[in-house]
């Protein structure tokens, strides 16, 4: 296993292979990603909710200047979907929106919705998908607008619109206004206006090489503007070879619905886990990944490009 330590930088298997996708008769762009740093990494405190102590099952990551966001599942009956805050000047000043209470789903029947997932920003709100812990059934996409300079549980929270569908994770983009969902271990991919008005849905196998055999299942993915997607992703490919890492972080041009890039990612340091087994996030050059549970004596992990991203477009 390699490891990375701070101020070494390695590139980590990458796959820029040519590629075999819908836009192939308009040209899919290659690009060549610059190496992947870490940096260090920031302990997550366990905490208590209801005088007990709290352990959440990680979903989704955001990160801005002041806060670390995390969705997950409060593991203990009965299960519940939280939005969590941490000071990132003071990682033990904690706040939760528990996502239905907050959104006005209340009645029994909407209590199997208990599983949040992946999300992303637009600028002024987050969309959440929040769904029903098995495949092929249904969910919400809960929008939270959080007041600045005020408490989490300030934020102004309502259902967006419902899906017949597991949506296990959210991706933005600012060019078209778009929301991208994927579900179950993304097998197929949903366009959405942000209304919830469906545009189209297609096969995440669209992305790759066709001769590649791939089943990247999506756990966290952010929009990079542009129609660029990067996403965090574990490989659950059959013919993964063995000594290839399970963790991936793979570059979608969405425009053309083709992969541009995959960079396979070792453990983080002194940690035996797929570093994008759970959330990922982008803040300017950085990429965050939050591989545990919390309450499990987590930590986000911080790295960093050896140059900006050019993406052209």
């Amino acid at each position: 296993m390699i490891y990375l330590s701070f101020s070494m930088c390695a590139l980590l298997a990458i796959s820029h292979a040519r590629r075999t996708c819908l836009a192939d008769e308009h040209g899919c762009e290659r690009l060549s990603l610059p190496r992947l740093c870490y940096v260090d990494r920031q302990a997550l405190p366990n905490f208590e909710i209801g005088g007990q102590p709290a352990r959440i099952h990680t979903q989704g990551l955001f990160i801005t200047d002041r806060y670390f966001y995390v969705t997950g599942r409060l593991q203990r009956s009965p299960k519940r979907a939280l939005l969590i805050r941490f000071d990132r000047l003071n990682p033990s000043l904690v706040e939760h929106v528990d996502l239905l209470i907050a959104s006005g789903n209340l009645a029994e029947s909407e209590a199997t919705f208990d599983h949040p997932g992946g999300f992303d920003y637009d600028g002024e709100s987050f969309w959440i998908p929040v769904a029903v812990s098995r495949p092929m059934s249904k969910s919400l996409v809960v929008k939270v607008r959080p007041e600045p300079g005020a408490s989490l549980g300030s934020a102004k929270v309502k259902t967006a619109f419902r899906l017949n569908e597991h949506i296990g994770a959210i991706a933005f983009d600012t060019a078209t206004r778009r929301l991208f969902g994927a579900n179950w271990d993304a097998r197929s991919i949903y366009v959405w206006k942000q209304d919830g008005t469906f545009i189209e849905k297609f096969s995440q196998t669209d992305f790759s090489p066709k001769t590649a055999g791939r089943a990247f299942a999506i756990q966290d993915w952010k929009g990079l503007g542009k129609q660029w997607l990067l996403v965090g992703a574990l490989d659950k490919s059959a013919h993964r070879r063995p000594e290839e890492s399970i963790a991936v972080l793979q570059l979608i041009d969405m425009r053309n619905k083709c992969e541009a890039a995959v960079i396979r990612l070792a453990s983080p340091p002194d940690r035996e886990i797929p570093l994008s087994k759970e959330g990922m996030a982008v803040f300017n050059d950085q990429v965050f990944f939050l591989p545990a549970d919390l309450g499990s004596n987590a930590a986000v992990f911080r790295y960093r490009w050896s140059k900006p991203l050019n993406l052209g477009r």
